[in-house]
């Protein structure tokens, strides 16, 4: 008896599902637009083929259009297909477009959304753009750290000359995540941080650690010395002070 129920419990809960999901729709004011048919809960994941997820995007507009929409689990998303609905989208209506999506990990990673990439579009931030086009990625600025770039960039030859040179295998993936690790780290903390290539293995709690200590070493202006470049660290606290 009690097998009995759990099976009946299994197969109800697919259709209880297919049965909220259906009322959903029924509650949508505007009408759903042109799509591949979907299946109850997963909807149209059983279909994307993610190693040429580029060509069967196209060839969906093909047979729906320039404006179609998929649902991926219970997320319904809009593919843009053509030049004219993409200038429709990212110009004529970029305001309605400009919101991000929250997921939890992003939101821990950024604070609820404080950084450039994951905070929603508002007053927030176009004020840190604003900082970042004003301050931080000014091309005189960026012109300033040639030399760091110049400098990783010819370490890396030599590493990979050696390598060469030891008949050694050299994995340029990795090589190439590093030195651009390390640009990003001269650059944002005026310093090499070794350990840091692959930032999403640290947990918040490092991160945090690592940041405060970046922060409190560019403060105790003993430890810097009139040479040191500005980096962005050094700008970002003008501009909190």
């Amino acid at each position: 008896m009690t097998t009995m129920a759990l099976l009946l419990f299994l197969f109800a809960i697919p259709i209880l599902l297919f049965l909220i999901q259906k009322h959903r729709r029924k509650e949508v004011k505007n009408p759903p637009l042109p799509g591949p048919p979907r299946l109850p809960i997963i909807g149209n994941l059983h279909q994307l083929d993610t190693s040429a997820l580029h060509r069967y995007l196209y060839q969906l507009s093909r047979t729906y259009g320039p404006l179609m929409s998929l649902q991926l689990g219970f997320l319904q998303v809009l593919v843009v297909s053509s030049a004219k609905m993409a200038e429709e989208v990212l110009k004529t209506h970029d305001r309605v477009f400009a919101g991000r999506p929250s997921f939890y990990g992003a939101q821990i990673i950024s604070r609820n959304g404080l950084d450039l990439t994951f905070a929603q579009y508002g007053d927030y931030w176009r004020e840190i753009r604003k900082i970042c086009t004003l301050h931080l990625f000014t091309s005189k600025r960026v012109q300033s750290f040639c030399s760091i770039r110049e400098d990783e960039v010819s370490q890396m030859i030599k590493k990979i000359s050696k390598l060469g040179f030891e008949f050694k295998l050299a994995n340029l993936s990795e090589i190439t995540l590093s030195v651009t690790s390390a640009i990003i780290c001269r650059i944002t903390f005026g310093r090499r941080i070794t350990g840091l290539s692959v930032w999403a293995g640290k947990t918040c709690k490092e991160l945090d650690m690592f940041l405060q200590e970046a922060i409190d070493e560019h403060l105790d202006h003993g430890n810097r010395s009139e040479g040191d470049q500005e980096d962005f660290t050094d700008v970002l606290l003008q501009l909190s002070e």
